[in-house]
């Protein structure tokens, strides 16, 4: 039985399947085992009226597809025949077995069904709606009237579905309706036809689309139990439209029940007493246990007005955004505000401006790609800074195919940190970053306030370009300053670094006295810069060990050009190698490992074996100039047959503590290290270049 398929009203839905069963009708009605038998059904003559806005109870008619399921001690499923009318039907299907019989519309695995997941498409539409009933415990099932009435004089009784009207008008302004809903604080409504009870019942909309002053319309069905709402008791309803959230709350001074078998209506005829409800997050508390979910761009720009002095504050995304178009405010954890930032593996897209400004917390988990960022000042695609006295953790971040340019302190991720910075697992690909001063393919400065101590660690730079228009300018770091900063275990690869002014290197452009380089590579990387230009750190007055450079090439257009390094003074720098093509030209001081060597230097267990060219005087295969006395350089090898190993010295004598080297190229480069004492431990020997392990 499906209601009547007219302008005023259709219902469609399942009913909860409850499983019945009747009295026996007489023998001589029920035909023998496995023969057909036809029963005969009417819809009473009261439910006559399309009931929507005219009468409020049920009413349908048949239709040509419409079956019955005879349930007793057997089941059997009952089809209908043609030449039925609108109220009267004959069906046919194989003898039930039984005393007690229930019959179900349209089958019974009503029983299971809920309301959930209803869809409306279309201003006033019926399509998404079915009808559910049932007749259940009866004495007999060959004649019979769809009705209350009829079975209760059979020893049963008669369900079937409600539906929840809403006529809306509603707020100012708003055109396009994706969801209505209806919810009290306690569980008073129920989501099937079952026992369980819910707090609220929705109904999601499409194509719907209002013209101005025209009303929304919309239907929903409800169980056949039906649900109180006690006086006094208030009940919410929401509107979801234009992507905003409204509500009006509502209280009765009587009962208000969502009764079965009829037309429930709810007008909201006064479109100003919507208030905007929209949530602020998807979800959450704030808190490490329940963060705030963000799902949407407006969630998003949320994160800012709930940071907290002296406190964190605990966020996850739940989506990717997309930040096509937008202008983006910064978020800033000035006064102490504390971010936490979990992108659970999401994206974050086309970003106009940092994500953050000043940042005092911890982003992991975060992919960032497609930003286009152009900003006066100290800038970063993640964050522009992290302030003095404040403590960031960044771990997990990709960023990719994104561009930067700054004015100062310019960083793929990070423009600046002041405070303590703890970043790891970092990779940037394919991503430009240009500054006037102080460039770095991950991180443009890493500074200090105080003894606060930073640490980088497996970061990486693939496939772009670094640019400086001024000094300090490397693949992974501009600069490094003068506390125990350590950066280790990173990567530049297949990408370009060049300024027109000086320190400029395929890692760092600057390593300061008491920071260190460890375990990180420069492969395939063009590098090109003026003075103190180095396949690894420009000048370097701290210490590197284990660091390697591969591939690519260096050119200067000043002087100090070096494979490894350009300007080391005071550095220790051990168990090192440059395999790079060194451009050497008309400069001066130029090496296959060290451009200008500065007194106090300790240079150990390092090799070179790079393609060195150039016509100047002052140069070297591994060193190309020393320019004080004090520095040690021993154990090394470079493997060249037509450069000296020092090219010149600014006074006789200053090159005495370089000892214990090798030049030329005779057997292999790993033969002359193992028979230096070069420690297995740390060297793979099994080629014929050492290479780190």
């Amino acid at each position: 039985m499906q209601i009547m398929k007219t302008r005023y009203f259709i219902i469609a839905l399942s009913l909860a399947g409850m499983l019945f069963s009747c009295k026996k009708a007489p023998q001589n009605d029920i035909p023998a085992p496995g023969e057909q038998m036809t029963i005969s059904v009417t819809i009473p003559d009261g439910a006559t009226k399309a009931g929507a806005g005219e009468v409020k109870t049920l009413s349908w008619t048949w239709s040509s597809t419409d079956k019955l399921t005879i349930v007793g001690e057997t089941t059997e499923v009952f089809s209908i025949k043609a030449g039925f009318t609108p109220k009267k039907a004959e069906f046919t299907g194989t003898p039930v077995k039984g005393e007690k019989f229930s019959i179900y519309y349209p089958d019974h695995t009503i029983g299971t069904a809920d309301w959930s997941g209803q869809v409306q498409k279309g201003n006033n539409n019926l399509n998404h709606l079915s009808y559910a009933a049932a007749i259940t415990d009866v004495d007999q099932y060959s004649s019979f009237s769809f009705s209350a009435d009829w079975a209760e004089e059979h020893g049963g009784s008669f369900s079937q579905i409600g539906v929840l009207k809403f006529v809306m008008a509603p707020p100012t302004g708003t055109s396009l309706f994706t969801e209505v809903s209806i919810a009290t604080e306690d569980e008073l409504f129920y989501s099937g036809n079952g026992d369980t009870k819910v707090r609220s019942l929705s109904l999601s909309m499409e194509e719907i689309t209002l013209g101005a002053g025209e009303d929304l319309v919309a239907w929903m069905v409800t169980s056949c139990n039906e649900a109180v709402i006690p006086s006094g008791t208030p009940y919410t309803v929401t509107l979801i439209a234009d992507g905003k959230t409204y509500a009006q709350k509502i209280s009765k001074t009587s009962d208000s029940v969502l009764k079965s078998g009829q037309v429930n209506v709810i007008t909201l005829a006064d479109p100003t007493l919507w208030k905007d409800d929209t949530p602020r997050f998807a979800s959450g508390e704030g808190t490490a246990a329940s963060p705030y979910i963000i799902t949407t761009i407006a969630h998003l720009k949320n994160v800012g007005d709930e940071l907290l002095a002296g406190s964190a504050v605990y966020f996850k995304l739940g989506a990717d955004i997309d930040m096509t178009g937008l202008t983006w405010t910064p978020i800033s954890c000035d006064g102490g505000k504390q971010l936490v930032l979990d992108g659970d593996g999401h994206t974050i897209s086309h970003l106009g401006a940092p994500l953050v400004d000043k940042l005092n917390g911890t982003v992991q988990h975060l992919t960032l790609d497609a930003a286009a960022i152009t900003i006066s000042g100290v800038g970063g695609i993640l964050a522009a800074s992290v302030p003095a006295d404040s403590e960031a953790t960044i771990s997990d971040i990709q960023l990719s195919n994104s561009s930067i340019s700054a004015t100062s302190s310019t960083g793929g991720v990070l423009g600046q940190t002041d405070g303590k910075l703890t970043m790891s697992k970092v990779t940037v690909t394919s991503t430009n970053v240009s500054s006037s001063n102080l460039a770095g393919g991950v991180v443009g400065f890493v500074n200090h306030s105080g003894t606060a101590t930073s640490s980088l660690d497996e970061c990486s730079y693939i496939s772009g370009t670094v640019s400086a228009s001024a000094r300090y300018c490397g693949g992974l770091v501009g600069s490094v300053s003068n506390v125990a900063h350590v950066v280790s275990n990173s990567l530049v690869k297949d990408a370009t670094i060049t300024s027109t002014k000086d320190r400029v290197g395929g890692a760092l452009g600057q390593l300061q006295r008491a920071a260190s380089l460890l375990h990180s590579q420069v492969e395939n990387v063009t590098i090109s810069g003026g003075d103190n230009t180095a396949g690894v750190i420009g000048v370097c007055y701290g210490t590197a060990s284990r660091c390697s450079v591969t591939g690519g090439s260096v050119t200067s257009t000043t002087k100090q050009l070096g494979g490894f390094t350009a300007y080391p003074e005071n550095a220790t720098i051990t168990d090192c190698y440059a395999v790079t093509t060194v451009n050497g030209g008309s400069i001066d001081y130029v090496g296959g490992f060290v451009g200008l060597c500065k007194g106090g230097n300790t240079v150990t267990n390092c090799y070179e074996a790079c393609s060195v060219s150039g016509t100047a005087t002052n140069i070297g295969a591994f060193i190309g100039y020393i320019d004080t006395a004090g520095s040690t350089v021993s154990k090394c090898i470079a493997w060249e047959a037509a450069l000296p190993f020092v090219g010149g010295v600014k006074t006789a004598g200053q090159d005495s503590n370089v000892t214990d080297n090798y030049i030329g190229t005779e057997g292999t480069v790993s033969a002359k290290a193992q028979s230096m004492g070069w420690s297995a431990d740390i060297w793979d020997f099994s080629g014929d270049f050492p290479k780190l392990k």
